[in-house]
């Protein structure tokens, strides 16, 4: 191998190394776009997340008001409830007071006038019903 040729076998070298920067190029971008796309995956999911917990969260309260109803008004006990809805009384009992909290008010906000799970007193002002 004489000095002869070293220029050309550099270039060739050098044109091989080009290629093989351009196909890792290539494959870093594709990483990189599939990192964006699994990340952005994880983050819709964590939002999908988020939203099915307050409708979750919602539903029960829900739940909690229609057992204060059957409870409160109608004057049926947890374990007749509990035989309706085919639920646990401990259930039952958490998703009373969920909605129970749910509907107290907040200091600084004004009550509710209407709370499924506070009726107001005869002859109280609006928001000093039971358990205000």
């Amino acid at each position: 191998m004489g000095t002869r040729s070293s220029p050309r076998k550099r270039e060739a070298i050098r044109r091989q190394t080009l290629q093989r920067k351009v196909e890792l190029d290539a494959e870093r971008r594709r990483r990189d776009e599939l990192e964006v796309e699994f990340a952005t995956d994880f983050q819709v999911a964590l939002v999908d997340r988020a939203a099915a917990r307050e409708a979750e969260r919602a539903a029960e309260v829900a739940m909690g008001g229609a057992v204060d109803r059957l409870i409160g008004q109608l004057r049926l006990s947890y374990d007749r409830v509990a035989e309706l809805c085919q639920a646990e009384v401990k259930e039952l009992q958490r998703l009373r007071q969920l909605a129970a909290e749910t509907a107290r008010p907040v200091v600084g906000r004004p009550a509710t006038p209407a709370s499924p799970v506070s009726p107001r007193v005869e002859g109280a002002p609006a928001g000093e019903g039971r358990g205000a």
